[in-house]
C-alpha cells in the first residue's frame, strides 16, 4: 500500500498516485517479458483519510484510517484493466 498527501497534502496527490500505480503495471509486465514469462499486475487508487503521527525513535508513520484497504481483498475480480 502506498499514500499520497501524508503529512502534507499537494493538489496533484491524486494524479500522481493514478501515475505510478500505472507505471508499476507496466514495469511488472515489463520484468515478466524480460524473464521470459508472463507476469500482470492491478493497482486499486482508493480515497479516505490517513492519520500520521512522528515519535524520535520510529520517525514519521502513516496509518489508514478507514477499512478501505480490504477492499482489494475482497474484490480482486471487479479490477478493470487499464493500459497505456
Amino acid at each position: 500500500m502506498a499514500v499520497w498527501g501524508a503529512p502534507v497534502t499537494k493538489e496533484d496527490d491524486a494524479e500522481r498516485a493514478v501515475r505510478a500505480g500505472l507505471e508499476l503495471v507496466s514495469a511488472v509486465a515489463a520484468y515478466g517479458s524480460e524473464h521470459g514469462t508472463d507476469l500482470q499486475a492491478r493497482v486499486g487508487v482508493l480515497t479516505g483519510g490517513v492519520a500520521t503521527t512522528e515519535t524520535p525513535e520510529e520517525g514519521p508513520s502513516v496509518t489508514a484510517s478507514t477499512p478501505r484497504p480490504a477492499f482489494s481483498q475482497r474484490r480482486p475480480r471487479a479490477a478493470v484493466t487499464w493500459t497505456r
